[in-house]
């Protein structure tokens, strides 16, 4: 990367600097979502109560979800063998 203007310290500048930027930003957002979860923890544990109902009901809507997609690859997979093997005859 060579851009006109700019000597190497310069772009060792750019570089520590955004670095540094980015580093703030994750630790800021972390340390956000630390507190975020502090304030809410009452409420997920009050959810938490719920979590075997959730358990037994999730995997079913996930195994119909997969059959449904599964009859439907497996007839578009159909579809395209037929308009192959007509493309040959």
């Amino acid at each position: 990367m060579n851009i006109p203007g700019l000597k190497i310290i310069d772009y060792y500048i750019i570089k520590k600097f955004l670095g540094t930027f980015f580093f703030a930003i994750v630790l800021i957002m972390g340390i956000a979502i630390v507190f975020d979860f502090a304030e809410k923890l009452d409420e997920f544990l009050r959810l938490l109560k719920y979590l075997p109902e959730l358990r037994g009901y999730f995997p079913e809507i996930d195994q119909e979800e997969a059959k449904a997609l599964d009859d439907l690859f497996a007839e578009r997979v159909q579809k395209a063998k037929k308009r192959l093997n007509e493309k040959k005859e």
